[in-house]
């Protein structure tokens, strides 16, 4: 079952609409943590994913948390906010909480 629209889109087949999330450059106290030893793991946040195909459940929820290859996916703005979609292959794994 296809998630409910994100804004007016909802994804066709096994793609996955992400918004990335952005790498903490500031510690709790308040110390600014330079470029070069901030985390370069590029995760981000499921916002809304097709039906999936023929016999293949999506294995994402909306709202998960995944891990990105560092290439590929497609942009997209909705709302002048950046938004990128992959296909459940592309996606290299999701995090549990």
């Amino acid at each position: 079952m296809a998630s409910k629209a994100f804004r007016g889109f909802v994804p066709f087949l096994d793609r996955v609409l992400v918004k990335k999330v952005e790498p903490v450059a500031k510690t709790a106290s308040g110390l600014y943590i330079p470029d070069k030893a901030q985390q370069k793991v590029k995760t981000a946040e499921v916002m809304a994913h097709g039906a999936g195909l023929k016999d293949i459940p999506m294995n994402v929820a909306v709202g998960e948390s995944v891990l990105l290859p560092e290439f590929g996916g497609t942009k997209l703005e909705l709302d002048n906010e950046e938004f990128m979609i992959f296909r459940t292959a592309d996606i290299v794994g999701k995090f549990e909480s």
